[in-house]
């Protein structure tokens, strides 16, 4: 690995959410907008920001999460908060990243009070993937996940499987720049340590 490049873990496939895509992805200006129209109470402005950021979110439940069934209604709390904090945004033109930072917080207080483990991924998993050597793959990336702390978890997952910028994980999750890296430094730590010692992604990992 050269220096400066994002270490990443691509186990886990992009077509992750059930929300279709749109084709192109809004500019900050044309989020901005928006921003004011919702503000003023418009109610198109809501579902184009719907429309235009809900497959983004619901891709980073599932970063963080794993395939739970519970992703529908965490995507559904986190528009709700967006619909309750729109007038909180301090940038409107930072949306996305509002967004995305609203979601990485969701799944982190979903962490923290549910009971089942990660690692029981349910069975569509492998009609997402549509591989179960993938399937099987995911499902040991989350056991071993899964063990982390909840906030070593979030800058892990958010700078070696979603390949964010340092700067972008500390103002995700409202940090400081060298928290985030000690927090990544001591994930990376013990996801190595564990993964070397699974027989399915010892190569993969490593």
């Amino acid at each position: 690995m050269t220096a400066g490049q994002r270490p990443e873990l691509r186990l886990v496939p992009d077509t992750t959410s059930t929300i279709p895509s749109t084709t192109r992805t809004s500019t900050k200006d044309e989020d901005a907008e928006l921003v004011r129209a919702m503000r003023a109470g418009d109610a198109h402005a809501a579902m184009e920001i719907y429309r235009l950021h809900a497959s983004a979110a619901e891709k980073m439940i599932v970063r963080m999460l794993g395939y739970v069934p519970e992703r529908v209604d965490l995507l559904h709390d986190v528009f709700v908060r967006v619909l309750e904090g729109i007038d909180s945004l301090k940038d409107p033109s930072s949306l996305r990243a509002w967004i995305s930072g609203i979601a990485v917080r969701r799944a982190q207080e979903h962490i923290r009070t549910r009971k089942r483990a990660m690692s029981e991924l349910p069975a569509d998993a492998v009609a997402w993937t549509g591989d179960p050597e993938v399937s099987l793959t995911m499902r040991r990336v989350y056991a071993l996940i899964d063990r982390l702390d909840v906030d070593e978890r979030a800058a892990f997952v958010l700078r070696r499987i979603e390949g964010m910028e340092l700067q972008e994980i500390a103002t995700l999750v409202e940090t400081s720049l060298a928290t985030v890296k000690r927090r990544i430094a001591r994930a990376e730590k013990l996801f190595e340590e564990w993964a070397a010692a699974d027989p399915v992604l010892r190569e993969k990992v490593t």
